[in-house]
């Protein structure tokens, strides 16, 4: 009697299994006929069927167009509008504009003024340890020559035009000139190391994504990271074998040696 029970039990469950099989596999049908499919559900509620139904009519071209199709594509449309927006707010939150990262260098950078008992005039490189005290003579020397070089033909000051840095350097420097080279390279040079940083951030991003050379490429480490991406399907690069060799364990000593030689400027 209690086998007897137990095999109604099973023979229940299963029918419901099944029922439950059929029904999945009958919406997945609808689903697909209707051409839809599950979004996220960051993107929010649906929209309701009058919303749904207005869309769809400014879809129809004429009144033989096959509402199924027209609902179909207005809630493509409908999801897609959401998802673009959700995505350029996200894209926005992350974003800073260049003229708002050139505001805050000079925010955090402000022009320097005439240092107290300042001897007048003074030399070209005088002038450029007052800008750029932290920089070698060498790094202020290539600032000035890229400056001279962005100047237009015809400046509106006419004593910068044909100016080489050669005789920049030879011309004593007053404090009315001290001013007006103040006002003219600094905001020039917050614009150009921006774009400098960035130029070297994309190309240190494309080299990550090149592979090591050949005597990495012969170390044990990189032979068994080599074997897993392999495994996975995966290409190998120096952005990866980096992560793969952090990932494995605290790295040690010639391991930190080996992440800094792969990727120098990570």
């Amino acid at each position: 009697m209690k086998t007897k029970k137990n095999n109604e039990v099973t023979a229940a469950s299963n029918s419901e299994a099944a029922n439950s099989a059929f029904e999945r596999s009958a919406l997945n049908a609808r689903c697909n006929d209707w051409g839809i499919q599950p979004r996220n559900k960051s993107l929010g509620d649906a929209p309701a069927a009058m919303e749904l139904a207005t869309l769809a009519a400014t879809l129809a071209r004429d009144a033989g167009d096959d509402p199924q199709k027209l609902c179909s594509s207005a809630l493509n449309l409908w999801f897609a509008a959401r998802e673009a927006i959700s995505l350029q707010n996200k894209c926005n939150q992350g974003y800073q504009s260049a003229d708002d990262q050139i505001a805050e260098y000079l925010q955090k950078n402000p022009r320097p003024e005439l240092p107290k008992n300042q001897e007048l005039p003074m030399t070209l490189e005088t002038c450029c340890q007052i800008f750029w005290p932290s920089l070698d003579t060498g790094d202020r020397a290539a600032i000035i020559r890229a400056w001279l070089k962005s100047l237009p033909t015809n400046h509106p000051n006419p004593m910068m035009n044909g100016v080489s840095y050669e005789k920049m350097k030879s011309e004593p420097i007053g404090q009315a000139r001290f001013y007006f080279l103040r006002d003219s390279i600094l905001p020039w040079y917050a614009k150009w190391k921006l774009t400098a940083n960035s130029e070297q951030k994309s190309k240190n991003a494309q080299k990550s994504w090149q592979d090591c050379d050949a005597k990495t490429k012969r170390m044990p480490e990189y032979q068994a990271y080599e074997a897993e991406c392999e495994k996975l399907g995966r290409k190998t690069n120096k952005r990866g074998f980096k992560k793969w060799l952090v990932k494995r364990n605290e790295p040690d000593e010639p391991e930190m040696k080996l992440l800094k030689k792969i990727m120098p400027h990570s």
